[in-house]
């Protein structure tokens, strides 16, 4: 977990959110503010989920998303938004690190991310589709470089692209 080696190494502290219940016992000894919950597009929305047996795999169900069936484990779960969680959370209109990965549910989960409110200096994105990333682009992020090997990408705020230190991929 980057916000595990974050909080443990570095001092971090902020918000981690998990729908999978399986993991909530190992959260309650984390330092950050837990939420144990589905994010999706906005509130009160009703969405198929597999999560039970499906470990880190689990997620969302549908045919945009990694878990693209319906199984027999699959169930229906209320989600909260990204805001809603933010705003609960007291969070700072400037937020350092943002870690996003939701087995292909990240362009539904950011489409409608409030950028106005809130600037993410530095993000990790799973696997982010080509809508995300020209959604990321068209608010002001910049791609720095391919992070880790599950597809993740690096993306830094327009802000802090032109400090020195950061290098941007080529």
């Amino acid at each position: 977990s980057n916000t595990l080696a974050s909080e443990r190494d570095y001092g971090w502290h902020g918000i981690c959110i998990e729908a999978n219940p399986q993991y909530w016992r190992r959260l309650a000894h984390r330092k950050c503010q837990v939420f144990g919950t589905l994010v999706g597009e906005s509130d009160e929305e009703e969405l198929d989920v597999a999560l039970s047996g499906r470990g880190v795999y689990g997620g969302i169900v549908g045919p945009h998303f990694d878990n693209q069936q319906k199984t027999s484990g699959a169930e229906t779960e209320r989600s909260v938004s990204l805001k809603t969680i933010l705003m609960h959370a007291s969070a700072p209109a400037v937020i350092d690190y943002f870690s996003l990965d939701v087995e292909g549910a990240e362009e539904f989960i950011m489409k409608d991310f409030p950028f106005a409110s809130y600037t993410i200096n530095l993000m990790t994105v799973e696997r982010p589709s080509t809508k995300l990333q020209d959604l990321l682009k068209q608010n002001s992020y910049v791609y720095m470089k391919d992070h880790g090997s599950f597809g993740d990408q690096m993306w830094l705020a327009t802000v802090l692209a032109g400090i020195p230190n950061w290098r941007r991929a080529t």
